[in-house]
């Protein structure tokens, strides 16, 4: 109902009626992601394990199976093997998923401590929760934009120059950032900026 909160000794709080939902309001976020995480998790499937033959040679120059001596062969084997996919417990307790897998968790403890900043902050620099849940939207908005642009972008450049770039802009927004955010539209537009890049 776009109540607004109270500054009471420099801190901010809401009424009860606010404050009691917000357990409720967690919840059902959760369970919203969870439902279409889990809708996303179950069309995933595991591709079927294919040996692909590797050709070393041109094709006139190829020796048929009777004039391969026993090492070439053995060659061929273990060529074969590591081009074979791996069974998903494979996969899982693989070097590069490990890698994978850590990066994505600290990204996600990044983004987690930003956004759970994000609204306190909206709300001590502009006290309208209103407008700072819609600037929240805005920021999902921004993410998808940003995969979709900046995903073109890498098909027409190199990863080092484009992440380069974006680290650049990334860190000018984010040293402005609070020197713009006590105007509401700046803040949106930073936000929504932020969240592109990011």
């Amino acid at each position: 109902n776009n109540f607004k909160a109270e500054k009471i000794d420099g801190k901010v709080f809401f009424s009860s009626e606010v404050y009691d939902k917000v357990p409720d309001m967690l919840f059902k976020l959760g369970l919203f992601y969870f439902c279409w995480t889990f809708i996303g998790a179950s069309l995933i499937q595991e591709p079927e394990r294919q040996k692909f033959e590797i050709s070393l040679e041109p094709e006139s120059l190829q020796l048929n199976r009777a004039n391969i001596i026993p090492d070439e062969e053995n060659d061929v084997l273990s060529l074969q093997k590591k081009f074979m996919c791996p069974s998903l417990k494979e996969g899982i307790f693989s070097i590069p998923f490990f890698i994978i897998f850590s990066s994505s968790f600290f990204l996600a403890l990044y983004s987690f401590f930003l956004h759970i900043n994000f609204k306190s902050y909206g709300l001590n620099k502009i006290n309208d929760d209103h407008f700072v849940t819609i600037v929240g939207f805005l920021n999902g908005v921004g993410a998808l934009t940003g995969r979709i642009f900046f995903g073109h972008a890498l098909d027409k450049t190199t990863f080092n120059k484009l992440f380069l770039y974006l680290e650049i802009i990334l860190a000018f927004l984010s040293a402005t950032f609070s020197f713009v955010s006590d105007y509401s539209y700046l803040y949106a537009l930073w936000i929504f900026a932020i969240a592109s890049i990011d």
